[in-house]
């Protein structure tokens, strides 16, 4: 017997007692929430409670059901509620059509007490009112006059006909033009304080596009979406037996210490990996993560070495200190500088180490057209020691290029005269002017003894390639998850390599190369080929910048 008062009231009671479900192997059972369900259950509660807008992005191991979940948290809101409007949409129309499913088999095993009166049910729509078409002959009850949609992701109508107060968005990342869709969904959602939620779900599908970096501004707090992952080891049934004869490998035995996993768990993960995916694990971790960067890491369009990259998660810690680059030298900022809408600390040199005697640095620049709405500009301090290169400091901002020059110069003045090494294309071609205007003659030179690096459809590859050897023989060390980031989403298709903020790999690209030389310069260059101009660059105008600009471009070459 169902209690009706506590089923309107108390949501979980009306989850596992009025709902019914269709398992794997086709038996209908109520719903009873496995354990990664109910955290995330708890997590919507513990919004609820504290006044949080319902703004959650699942990233997820398979098979979960998460769907499942949100599917039992929307269908209680939509029909024990009046005026409620609840959309539902997947990325293609076979899982649209298996979610529609779910609802129309919620409603039909719905105990009577607690069924809404239903008007009809079309292949995509649920409508809880009265089901005569004449209400007047029936009495005043309309009933709920609340309505559940399913549609497939990209649907024009799944938000221009009317307000959406509930949401629930299957496998976002496989959703075609999925950035699309979710600025213009999301306009037909209440905004906070009003009651509504909003469910973004999905497995990983590479490391870029909309639900991987809002899954991450998430993660990182800079929205106020609640970011919520869930590793494969968190299912109960993702363990098979084992007996005495079973031994866990050098690479399961680090799992097992990392994730506190059972030996039954990483049964089942040699299994699957063996079984499923041919031991390839990259594949394993996108589609059973332990954590979310192996999610993200797609070994698809890869240009750098994922287990590499996965080592060096253990080499990322915040900086020690902040500073501020000046033509006398560092100074040290007292406190943490805010961040941009990126997460990024900019206008301030990160330090991991302090310039030290005798250390023989490598600084890597990047150029962009800089600007608040511009590309970052990034400078990379690497020391080189004699089993490692390591990131030592960075500084990135979005400022003019010939600006940016100016602190490079003052940044490794302080590194010990570091060896500067800046691509020379573009907007390079003013850092390198800069440079030598500074009178920072220390730069590396190519074959042709021009200064900076000139980057070609040719070199291109054999430049990312040098730093994929560094990056493979573990031999670089990198302290910012930033740039980490951006190494793992650093891809190559079509003949042309991109990646999220990928400024910090292309200063890296620049870098490495000057590294062999750096080691065998001295401490200073007597060579000025060119007289240094001191030049106050303060109140230029832009023309002025331009012309800088074109001026270098010629003197570089």
């Amino acid at each position: 017997m169902i209690d009706v008062e506590r089923s309107i009231n108390d949501r979980l009671y009306y989850i596992e007692n009025c709902l019914w479900i269709r398992t794997k192997e086709e038996a209908l059972v109520p719903f009873k929430l496995n354990r990664p369900q109910r955290r995330v259950h708890n997590l919507v509660t513990s919004l609820e409670a504290s006044n949080r807008p319902i703004r959650l992005i699942c990233l997820k191991a398979r098979q979960m059901g998460m769907s499942t979940l949100f599917g039992g948290l929307l269908f209680k809101k939509t029909s024990t509620k009046r005026f409620v409007n609840t959309a539902v949409t997947a990325h293609k129309d076979d899982p649209a059509v298996n979610l529609f499913g779910m609802y129309s088999l919620f409603y039909k095993m719905l105990p009577n007490e607690v069924r809404p009166m239903k008007k009809y049910s079309s292949k995509r729509e649920l409508l809880f009112e009265n089901p005569r078409p004449d209400p007047t002959k029936g009495g005043t009850d309309l009933g709920l006059q609340s309505r559940l949609s399913v549609f497939t992701g990209g649907s024009e109508d799944l938000s221009r006909s009317r307000t959406i107060h509930n949401l629930h968005w299957s496998e976002v990342a496989f959703t075609k033009g999925a950035e699309d869709v979710h600025g213009v969904t999301l306009s037909a959602v209440p905004k906070p304080p009003a009651p509504s939620m909003v469910f973004y779900e999905s497995t990983a599908n590479g490391p870029s596009g909309l639900f991987h970096d809002l899954f991450w501004e998430s993660w990182e707090g800079k929205n106020d979406w609640t970011a919520v992952f869930l590793p494969w080891h968190l299912m109960e049934e993702y363990a098979l037996p084992v007996d005495n004869h079973f031994v866990l490998d050098e690479g399961e035995v680090a799992l097992k210490e990392l994730y506190d996993l059972t030996d039954e768990q990483l049964a089942w993960r040699r299994y699957v990996l063996l079984n499923d995916f041919r031991g390839n694990e990259s594949k394993f971790m996108q589609e059973y993560p332990a954590c979310p960067e192996e999610a993200f890491q797609s070994s698809i369009n890869a240009v750098f070495d994922l287990d590499a990259l996965r080592e060096m998660e253990n080499d990322i810690k915040e900086p020690i200190a902040y500073a501020s680059i000046k033509e006398e030298g560092l100074r040290e900022y007292r406190s943490v500088p805010p961040k941009d809408s990126e997460g990024v600390v900019r206008g301030y040199l990160h330090v991991w180490n302090w310039p030290a005697k005798g250390t023989k640095y490598v600084m890597c620049i990047d150029a962009a057209g800089g600007g608040s709405d511009g590309d970052y500009l990034v400078c990379h301090i690497l020391g080189l020691f004699d089993d490692r290169i390591e990131q030592v400091a960075m500084y990135t901002d979005k400022i003019h290029p010939s600006q940016f020059a100016v602190y490079c110069a003052w940044l490794g003045y302080a590194y010990n005269y570091a060896l500067a090494s800046p691509e020379r294309n573009a907007h390079g071609a003013a850092v390198v002017g800069m440079l030598l205007d500074k009178g920072y003659y220390k730069m590396h030179r190519d074959e042709s003894g021009e200064y900076g690096i000139n980057i070609n459809s040719v070199n291109k590859y054999e430049l990312v390639g040098m730093l994929a050897r560094v990056i493979w023989q573990r031999n670089l060390v990198i302290h910012d998850r930033t740039t980490l980031v951006c190494l793992r989403s650093y891809q190559e298709r079509n003949n042309r390599f991109y990646g999220k903020m990928d400024d910090f790999v292309d200063a890296l690209r620049v870098g490495i190369p000057a590294a062999p030389k750096a080691y065998l310069s001295t401490t200073q260059q007597k060579e000025a080929p060119i007289k240094h101009e001191d030049w106050d660059i303060s109140h230029w105008t832009n023309e002025d910048m331009d012309a800088y600009i074109q001026r270098n471009a010629r003197r570089a070459l």
